[in-house]
């Protein structure tokens, strides 16, 4: 058992990991395509060749003249040969100008696809990169539980070698031949296990093995739950504030704790804090200066006297976006999209810290 059975982000990792490879693949084997691109040569070939069409010009000239002076001397002859030569020469230096070209144009579109592929392996890097973090907070999220988990079964291996071993002891016990070897097998038990009471040892393991797997069971089940809450991507927090003014033993401890898990939610979500009126008068002030004490970037919404905070959080939650922190169950509104999609977290309050164990916050107040 690994903590990424239980993550599902891992496997979207590993898929997007598994989707650089081929594009790596086809990058290389761009960059390694041998294309005629040097530019300088390419010049250095055009300049020659219009060199080659201005000689050739002075020669046809030349053949001219020697042609109306009787076009048979040795001359004549020589400046056949030159013009034979230099347009053979002229035809071969343009075929490999067009081919080269040509190449350059193929050149082009090979560049245009590195440049496609480079900006996807970019993209999925990135994307990557933000995976990352999100798995190491969910996994941080899922260590108590999968640590917990770990334990207990070795817990159960150890109660399964007491049971294994006791099994057999019991069948010597059975199988001895008089009382003097029961004896012996009985200071062996106790010095093992003890204590002389076969039964109970064998008692305790099969116990402890069938407590040890109903608290695996619930271990990995809650961890289910985490994975598929935090699967949902949300990016805000609403905050049931009056009930997170009171301690896990019903309280009233004010806005302290509420402050500091505010503060350490801000570094991840969009908050809104919602109070029922009667908050105002617990704290001894005025709705103006209890908003301000949470500052501009957080969102506070004070009831008014005749309405009650809940359906204004359920109301507020109810997109794909939110969540809620209450420790509330909402009972009056058992038909509230919020209450049926399990978007409802809780928290535990102590003397000197707070928990919300779903998103695992474990803080000082």
């Amino acid at each position: 058992m690994i903590i990424d059975d239980f993550n599902p982000i891992a496997s979207i990792l590993n898929k997007k990991r598994s989707e650089i490879l081929p594009l790596e693949s086809r990058l290389t084997y761009l960059d390694n395509l041998i294309i005629n691109s040097d530019d300088i040569e390419l010049e250095k070939q055009e300049i020659k060749l219009l060199n080659i069409e201005e000689e050739i010009k002075k020669l046809i000239n030349i053949s001219i003249n020697e042609m109306s002076s009787g076009g048979e001397s040795d001359s004549f002859l020589k400046t056949q040969t030159d013009l034979t030569g230099l347009r053979s020469e002229k035809i071969f230096i343009s075929t490999h100008l067009e081919n080269a070209k040509n190449g350059l144009q193929g050149f082009e579109k090979i560049k245009e696809e590195k440049e496609n592929i480079i900006a996807k392996i970019t993209k999925i890097k990135s994307d990557i990169g933000n995976l990352l973090k999100k798995k190491e907070r969910l996994d941080s999220v899922l260590a108590p539980n999968f640590n917990h988990c770990i334990l207990l079964m070795k817990e159960k291996l150890s109660s399964i070698h007491v049971l294994e071993e006791a099994t057999i002891i019991r069948k010597r016990l059975s199988d001895a031949p008089d009382k003097k070897t029961r004896f012996l097998i009985h200071k062996e038990i106790e010095l093992k296990f003890g204590t002389d009471n076969l039964y109970e040892v064998i008692s305790k393991s099969k116990t402890n093995i069938n407590k040890c797997d109903r608290d695996i069971i619930k271990n990995r089940s809650r961890m289910y739950r985490l994975s598929e809450f935090h699967e949902r991507n949300f990016s805000k927090v609403v905050i049931d504030g009056s009930n997170l003014c009171y301690s896990s033993e019903g309280i009233f401890i004010g806005i302290k704790a509420l402050g500091n898990l505010i503060h350490e939610l801000s570094k991840l979500y969009s908050v809104t804090v919602f109070f029922d009126y009667g908050i105002l008068k617990m704290l001894g002030v005025e709705r103006k200066v209890l908003v301000a004490r949470f500052g501009k970037s957080i969102s506070v919404c004070v009831s008014d006297e005749k309405t009650p905070a809940d359906e204004l959080i359920l109301n507020f939650a109810n997109n794909e976006d939110s969540f809620v922190i209450s420790n509330d169950k909402f009972s009056d509104f058992p038909a509230s999209q919020v209450i049926l999609e399990k978007k409802v977290v809780g928290h535990h309050i102590y003397k000197d810290r707070i928990e919300v164990s779903a998103l695992n916050i474990n803080i000082n107040y």
